[in-house]
């Protein structure tokens, strides 16, 4: 059992699908077969998760996902890719646990040795820059 694992579920409550990009590691190792690579068109309505665990001894874990969203060309705007980017770390000796604003954290466990992130996509409104 690892002395750390995050577990990230997004939640497409958006019109357009979210596909992965690209992800990276400095600690910890993607858990099979939970692979953000995994996630490579989740759809509205769809949900899907990927996991980082701790390897070693007394390791925690840190990564990042990046993901796209293709928005199609509304009347006041272009069509358009949006990038969003999840960073996330926890470490094997914590202060306090994390509440990045606007997610849901859930640790699980007695010893709440595992975190739980749930990311809602929600509609993304066209606008001009």
């Amino acid at each position: 059992m690892p002395a750390r694992l995050v577990q990230v579920t997004i939640l497409n409550n958006s019109d357009y699908p979210i596909v992965w990009q690209d992800d990276g590691r400095d600690h910890g190792f993607w858990q099979e077969p939970w692979y953000p690579s995994n996630i490579k068109n989740l759809k509205k309505g769809e949900q899907a998760s990927f996991r980082l665990e701790s390897g070693g001894i007394a390791t925690g874990v840190k990564g990042w996902v990046l993901f796209k969203v293709d928005v199609p060309a509304a009347s006041n705007v272009g069509a358009r890719a949006e990038f969003f980017r999840l960073d996330f770390e926890r470490a094997y000796i914590e202060v306090s646990p994390f509440q990045p604003p606007g997610f849901e954290n859930h640790y699980l466990g007695p010893e709440r040795y595992r975190s739980r992130i749930l990311v809602r996509m929600t509609r993304l409104i066209p606008h001009r820059h």
